[in-house]
C-alpha cells in the first residue's frame, strides 16, 4: 500500500505489507460483490419502464448505468489479467435481462477478488486505445469506487422518479457487516 506525502502531495507506489489494509481490502471487495448483486437483483424486480428513467442532466438510463457498472467490472478483470477486452454485453431492455447481468457481474467481481489476493504488480493494458501501466491495486480500488458511484447514481435516479426500492443504508458496508457477518 502506498503512502501519501502531505508535504509534496505525491503518491509513493512502494508496496508494503499491512494486516489492516488486507482486512480493509477484503471488506471493501466483499461488500462490492454483495452490494452489486443486491442492486442487480432489485433492478430485476422493477417495471421495465423504470429502467428507462434518467436524471434531468444526463441521458443515461438506469439500464445503461447498470450495463456500464457490469461492463466496467468485466473490463477491469481483463485489465488485471492483461487479457483482451471481453465482448460487450447487451444493454438490458427488460427487468428479466438483469438475471444474466447478475451472473456476469458475480463472475467478474469474484475474479477481481481472487486477483486481489495476489501480489501487487504493474499491469499494462489498453484504455480507450492508449497503452496504460498501473499497479493492480489501483485497478482494484477503481473497481470498488466505480461500483459504489454507480449504485448511488442508480438509487438517486430511481428515487427521483418515485421508485424507492433501493435503500442505500441497506447497501452500506455497515449493513453488510451487521446483517451478513
Amino acid at each position: 500500500m502506498g503512502t501519501l506525502n502531505l508535504s509534496t502531495d505525491t503518491y509513493d507506489c512502494e508496496v508494503t505489507e499491512s494486516k489492516a489494509s488486507d482486512a480493509a481490502g477484503s471488506q471493501l471487495l466483499g461488500h462490492m460483490r454483495w452490494a452489486n448483486q443486491v442492486l442487480v437483483d432489485k433492478l430485476s424486480t422493477l417495471p421495465d419502464a423504470a429502467l428507462q428513467t434518467h436524471a434531468n442532466y444526463d441521458e443515461w438510463t438506469v439500464a445503461r448505468i447498470a450495463h456500464h457498472l457490469v461492463g466496467v467490472s468485466n473490463r477491469l478483470e481483463a485489465r488485471l489479467k492483461e487479457q483482451p477486452m471481453p465482448a460487450e454485453i447487451d444493454v438490458p431492455v427488460a427487468a428479466s435481462d438483469f438475471i444474466a447481468m447478475a451472473q456476469c457481474c458475480l463472475a467478474s467481481d469474484t475474479a477481481i477478488i481472487e486477483i486481489a489476493g495476489q501480489a501487487d504488480r504493474l499491469v499494462t493494458f489498453d484504455l480507450f486505445g492508449n497503452q496504460q501501466t498501473q499497479l493492480r491495486s489501483v485497478l482494484i480500488a477503481q473497481a470498488v469506487h466505480h461500483a459504489q458511484e454507480h449504485r448511488v447514481q442508480i438509487a438517486g435516479v430511481l428515487a427521483s422518479h418515485g421508485h424507492n426500492i433501493i435503500n442505500l443504508d441497506e447497501l452500506s458496508l455497515w449493513f453488510y457487516n451487521k446483517v451478513l457477518k
